[in-house]
């Protein structure tokens, strides 16, 4: 009897969602890699944005993920990616991400599915990126994380404009600023 996961769900939470160590993940990768750890990591990269796809197509999985999607760490940044790559309206997947963030605990929110969603948004459709990031940055939830998510895409005039507008608003919080920091994001 062979153990493992049976369905999409089962998949995510195996390779993208482990519990404990990011290790899990890689491990899970098929061993016809061998053992380059690198390789192994980027093939598992490949499946968590291929699992976001597929997560994307069937919307049973997509909202009993959803809780997990917004508060756990893994491999969410290329999930994110890839529920962008096969979600059929990307404005309605990326408000239903957005009021699940909202309905959790802020101690327990994670970024990072959303950082995802916005950096393969970007590159198929920068205008609904532009939208997104100017209903973020006056959102009194996302704003407090809105420079990590301005970091994950260009930062053209009208980035700058969002960065100083969200400065001005009550619930932004220097830390986040950041992100900026690492450089990559201004073009």
């Amino acid at each position: 009897v062979k153990l493992g996961p049976t369905n999409v769900v089962d998949h995510v939470r195996a390779i993208v969602l482990p519990k404990g160590s990011m290790h899990l993940a890689v491990d899970a990768v098929p061993d016809e890699l061998g053992d380059d750890p690198m390789r192994r990591h980027a093939r598992a990269q490949e499946l968590a944005r291929t699992l976001g796809t597929s997560v994307a197509k069937d919307a049973d999985a997509f909202a009993e993920l959803l809780p997990e999607l917004v508060t756990n760490n893994g491999l969410l940044w290329p999930f994110g990616m890839g529920l962008t790559d096969g979600a059929p309206d990307r404005k309605a997947f990326w408000d239903q991400l957005v009021h699940q963030f909202s309905k959790t605990p802020a101690e327990h929110r994670c970024v990072e599915v959303l950082r995802g969603y916005v950096h393969g948004l970007h590159a198929s459709d920068p205008i609904l990126t532009d939208t997104i990031l100017d209903e973020a940055v006056t959102n009194d939830v996302l704003v407090p994380w809105y420079p990590v998510l301005q970091a994950v895409v260009p930062i053209d005039d009208a980035g700058v404009r969002r960065l100083l507008r969200s400065l001005d608003h009550p619930n932004a919080h220097a830390w986040a600023y950041r992100a900026l920091a690492a450089g990559g994001a201004v073009y």
